[in-house]
């Protein structure tokens, strides 16, 4: 998932579009893990905290990489 999203452009790496980017990947996989009988509620995990952590250390990677004005660093 991360070097799909580190192949994208510099220009197409913004905030709003990482937010996209990984919820998209976060529902794939949890409809694959649904469809498998290895959901997130099963194993004792809300999904919504799941999703709330993956995009609160999505946003630390980020801001790593990236400026305050979006620009790669």
């Amino acid at each position: 998932m991360m070097t799909e999203w580190e192949k994208k452009a510099a220009a197409d790496k913004t905030n709003a579009n990482a937010v996209i980017f990984f919820n998209d990947k976060m529902v794939s996989i949890e409809k694959y893990q649904e469809n498998s009988g290895n959901s997130a509620k099963r194993n004792g995990f809300e999904s919504a905290n799941s999703a709330l952590e993956i995009a609160n250390q999505m946003k630390s990677i980020l801001k790593e990489h990236m400026g305050t004005s979006g620009e790669k660093t």
